[in-house]
């Protein structure tokens, strides 16, 4: 399987080109990171990540890192991990109505970030087979009940 394409969303930048090195040495294709969160949506489509890791608090952005997710969330099928130094309540609850593939609270090590990617991904990987199965099953479903429609309209003379 080819690395897995990350980008970035960070704007403290020496916690970016940190998670940029720790990234690149476990094996992972990891853009420049993104300090503004308009321009990391900008650049989705351009580069095509397999996954983001974004930061909640965006000071020097428009958008918080929330605001981000739930762009990634209803206009991309992109997995999502926040890594941020925010775990009250109130960031938590708005967090999760964005369906996260996972939270990383800062500080971090190398493992929470390998480990986070890899669960993050396994499940995002599982979601789009059963998402497939069900959109065979609906198809499938869909043609049974039109020949059932279609038999059930056939003149009882004709059985």
């Amino acid at each position: 399987m080819a690395a897995l394409k990350i980008m970035i969303v960070e704007d403290e930048i020496i916690v970016a080109k940190d998670i940029q090195r720790i990234l690149k040495k476990l094996g992972y294709e990891a853009f420049d990171p993104f300090s503004n969160g308009k321009k990391a949506l900008d650049a989705i489509e351009k580069l095509t990540p397999d996954l983001v890791l974004l930061d909640i608090n965006l000071k020097s952005s428009e958008m918080d890192g929330i605001q981000v997710a739930e762009q990634i969330h209803q206009h991309y099928q992109i997995p999502f991990i926040f890594l941020t130094a925010f775990s009250d309540r109130n960031t938590l609850d708005r967090a999760k109505q964005t369906e996260p593939y996972g939270y990383i609270i800062k500080p971090f090590e190398e493992d929470d970030i390998r480990t986070a990617i890899e669960i993050a991904y396994y499940k995002y990987t599982k979601d789009l087979e059963m998402q497939n199965k069900g959109n065979r099953l609906d198809r499938k479903s869909t043609r049974l009940n039109s020949s059932h429609s279609s038999v059930s309209r056939m003149p009882s003379s004709a059985w």
